[in-house]
């Protein structure tokens, strides 16, 4: 039997096996090509993918070190915002950057760590212009641990400690006198470690700046130190870089930083031709410095301009009287405008920039007082009172302007507003003792007396109502109550507050024997450099005990070491007792002559005025102490004319009645009679004149032949109660010489 044929098999159909056959006829190389597409294909994707990573990372990388840098370059430049923006942009950049965190804290906190003492320089300076001396202390230790030659680390920790010592009541110090923790100079270990811990200036690793150095400047004469050679390191580092490119290039407190060291190299320096070459290039730095602060609205530069531009005004003055004069009269007086004109533009920015300050009205008052425009002065107080928030420190200025400007009666309604504002805030004393001096405006001393003691039941030991309490006891010739209240304020306060010290001194010369007051001396300011107080306290007896020989030679061999090492304030009580002990050991002469002056005395007192300086020597009281005891001490009169030349120039309204008394004695000396009393016809020394003004109007008649006028003003000498020993040896002479005018 036949096999039928059989059906064609039917293969598989789907999709897969249809890609296997098309796969099969395809020879051997395309396969090989299919194969490697998707290969190289991801290969590809994979390195474009770490190609983008690598860049990403490149690219931050380099995003961060450029920040860095920027952090690095404010750092260096001392840029508060600059550094805390870069801080703020690297931690956007990369959040997870331990230092960028621990630098962005430490800067936030303002206290560095030891892992971020880098920014110790910043926060100490940042720190100083706040005058948080205590955090910048903390900061300067920390920055002695990583440099430690940082020179203005080293001002701040002495500063701290001076500081420190100068707060310390006598319950907290054991060491009121000298002890184991004291050098023998009477300056503490403390200090003395600090001060031999300073480097070598000169030192590239002591970072010297003009602000260090001028730090230092103003702690030298608080240890006793010469700020000869600080000046001399100024005038010699420093001043050159005012022609530079750095003084032009340096932020506005920088460049008034340079002109702070020249004024204090010029002040102390005698080399005017020198120092006065550097006035075109420190007058364009200030104007920069001035347009540099009004763009930044720079209210620091500003009020750090207007502490330093009468200084400049002074100096300039100085430039002037000075021989040879540096600055002619036609030059200074444009020169002095235009710096007024710089200080009132300062002042005006600065009320607009912080209209609730006082301290812009008190310099627009000073100005219009200087340029004698009460009116305008008068308005600014009363701008001030209207948007001050606290207005005491503007009545406190106000109070004693109207004194000097006001009649008494135009004066009551404000002693009535002082009163009325004590009363309704009850428990300030700085309000009352505000008061007092409102009710000592129209001569009110019951009420003033009732207002200290209102100021004393609030605070008992409060400064300034014991000044104007004793200040009032001693006006009656109460000096027993006086010295009371004094001591009961403590011995604290007499230490710290100069005028508080002055009174204290005047009230025991007329309650107690010399060698009490030596005891007080002795326990208020133990040895060792005296402190201004201390000079106060012996400003007051000298004053008070003028006429007493032992007393006066007492208070000089306690001031003349310090005057020796050029303590200004020393120098010039050093040379006023020198001059009053001269007074004081005058003689009349036996048989009517000319007063006999003690040589030796008169010798010592002008030997005296070489220890002061410049600026000191030319001032009226220095001029006309060396032209009296030239003129009647060594009988040289033509030479006392020509130290008072001077101040012959008129007007003469800027001397006081006491000061023209003196003047007209050398005129009289020198047989100038008319322009003498010209000079006595003084309405402020007419309303209780002292026996030297009548002796020296009965001099002036008796050398123009009017001896009847000459009797009468001699006997209102004879007629005066109390006479120094100088006015009696005058009074003889006078007397002499009008009994040979006179006929029998």
């Amino acid at each position: 039997m036949e096999r039928s044929p059989t059906t064609a098999e039917v293969g598989p159909s789907g999709w897969w096996w249809r890609t296997c056959r098309w796969w099969h006829r395809r020879s051997g190389l395309a396969r090989v090509g299919l194969v490697s597409i998707p290969l190289l294909a991801t290969v590809g994707a994979c390195l474009a993918f770490l190609w983008h990573r690598q860049m990403q990372s490149q690219q931050r990388m380099e995003i961060a070190t450029h920040l860095w840098h920027q952090y690095r370059l404010a750092l260096d430049q001392r840029d508060e915002a600059g550094v805390e923006a870069a801080l703020e942009q690297l931690l956007r950049a990369d959040p997870a950057s331990g230092s960028a965190l621990a630098l962005y804290h430490a800067w936030i906190d303002k206290q560095s760590t030891p892992e971020t003492g880098e920014l110790a320089p910043l926060l100490l300076q940042y720190h100083l212009r706040r005058q948080n001396l205590l955090a910048a202390e903390r900061e300067a230790e920390r920055l002695v641990q990583r440099q430690p030659k940082y020179w203005l680390a080293h001002c701040v920790r002495l500063h701290a400690c001076l500081q420190r010592h100068a707060l310390l009541t006598p319950a907290d110090v054991p060491a009121v006198v000298p002890t184991a923790d004291a050098s023998p100079e009477g300056v503490p270990a403390t200090i003395q470690s600090l001060l031999a811990a300073f480097p070598d200036p000169e030192d590239p690793e002591a970072h010297t700046t003009p602000g260090g150095l001028l730090y230092a400047l103003h702690l030298w004469p608080l240890v006793g130190r010469d700020t000869q050679a600080l000046c001399r390191l100024i005038e010699r580092r420093v001043l050159p870089l005012l022609r530079t490119a750095r003084a032009t290039e340096a932020p506005p407190v920088q460049q008034l930083q340079f002109l702070e060291c020249f004024l204090a190299v010029a002040q102390r320096s005698d080399d005017t031709a020198t120092l006065a070459g550097y006035w075109s290039a420190v007058d364009q730095l200030t104007a920069l410095a001035l347009q540099q602060a009004y763009q930044q609205q720079d209210i620091e530069a500003v009020r750090y301009w207007l502490m330093l531009a009468p200084r400049g005004e002074n100096l300039l003055q100085q430039w002037q009287q000075r021989p040879p004069p540096r600055v002619t009269s036609q030059q200074l007086e444009p020169m002095l405008r235009d710096w007024r004109w710089r200080r009132q533009q300062a002042a005006l920015c600065w009320r607009r920039w912080a209209p609730a300050e006082p301290d812009p009205y008190f310099h627009l008052i000073e100005i219009a007082c200087q340029e004698n425009d009460l009116h305008t002065a008068f308005a600014y107080y009363r701008e001030a009172l209207q948007n001050s928030s606290d207005p005491l420190p503007i009545w406190e200025r106000l109070v004693p302007f109207l004194a000097s400007r006001s009649h008494p009666l135009a004066l009551r309604p404000v002693r009535d507003a002082l009163w009325q504002q004590a009363e309704q805030q009850g428990n300030d004393p700085r309000l009352w003792c505000l008061a007092a001096q409102g009710a000592l405006l129209v001569q009110d001393f019951e009420q003033a007396m009732q207002a200290c003691r209102r100021a004393r039941a609030i605070q008992p030991n409060y400064p300034q109502a014991g000044i104007v309490e004793a200040t009032l006891w001693l006006r009656s010739g109460e000096y027993p109550r006086a010295r009371t209240i004094l001591e009961t304020l403590g011995t604290s306060y007499l230490r710290q507050h100069e005028e508080l010290a002055y009174l204290y001194g005047r009230c025991l010369v007329s309650t107690a024997r010399q060698e009490e007051i030596i005891q007080q001396y002795q326990r208020l300011f133990p040895s060792g450099s005296p402190p201004p107080a201390a000079i106060a306290f012996m400003r007051g007896v000298a004053e008070q005990g003028r006429g007493t020989p032992p007393l006066l030679r007492w208070v000089i061999q306690q001031i003349q070491p310090a005057a020796v090492q050029a303590h200004p304030e020393a120098c010039r009580l050093f040379v006023e007792v020198r001059y009053r002990l001269a007074e004081a050991l005058v003689q009349p002469h036996p048989s009517g002559g000319p007063a006999i002056w003690d040589q030796t005395a008169v010798d010592a007192a002008l030997a005296a005025c070489a220890l002061l300086n410049p600026h000191q020597r030319h001032q009226p009281e220095v001029l006309l102490a060396q032209a009296t005891l030239y003129a009647f001490g060594r009988r040289q009169p033509e030479v006392a004319l020509r130290l008072v030349k001077p101040l012959l120039q008129p007007p003469q309204a800027g001397l006081t009645a006491a000061q023209q008394l003196a003047l007209a004695y050398v005129l009289l000396a020198n047989h100038r009679a008319q322009p003498a009393l010209t000079l006595l016809h003084n309405p402020a020394m007419q309303s209780c004149p002292p026996a030297g003004w009548w002796i020296a109007r009965a001099w002036a008649y008796l050398q123009l032949q009017q001896p009847q006028a000459a009797a009468e003003a001699l006997y209102q000498a004879t007629l005066t109660p109390t006479r120094t020993a100088r006015e009696q040896a005058d009074w003889a002479t006078v007397k002499h010489l009008l009994q040979q005018e006179l006929p029998p």
